[in-house]
């Protein structure tokens, strides 16, 4: 599975799938500090499912 991780995910869940040889995309490692809205079109146009930690989560 395609996932991509919010930069408020921990590192270890980001890894732990890595491990299981799911594909991880993480906005720390990418594009740190984008819009929940940015992150949101990020994880649909790479057909991602998106992991957060974020309660506050914002869709505009």
């Amino acid at each position: 599975m395609k996932f991509l991780g919010d930069e408020n995910l921990d590192w270890q869940i980001v890894e732990r799938l890595r491990l299981d040889d799911h594909e991880v995309l993480y906005v720390v490692e990418m594009e740190p500090g984008i819009p929940d809205d940015e992150v949101l079109n990020l994880a649909n146009n790479e057909g991602a499912i998106l992991l957060t930690s974020d309660k506050d989560f914002e869709m505009e």
